[in-house]
């Protein structure tokens, strides 16, 4: 999530995990990032 928020240029968000100065390098060239989990089609488990 931190590397999607510093290539997607969003600097608040990385700012939550100490980024903000690598996402303000991202910030004017507006990448389309998506974040999927690699997990996401798997059944969820009953805990």
């Amino acid at each position: 999530m931190a590397l999607r928020a510093v290539v997607a240029g969003a600097v608040e968000q990385a700012a939550a995990y100490g980024l903000a100065d690598a996402a303000k390098q991202f910030a004017h060239h507006d990448p389309v990032v998506d974040l999927v989990h690699h997990d996401l089609d798997k059944d969820v488990a009953d805990r």
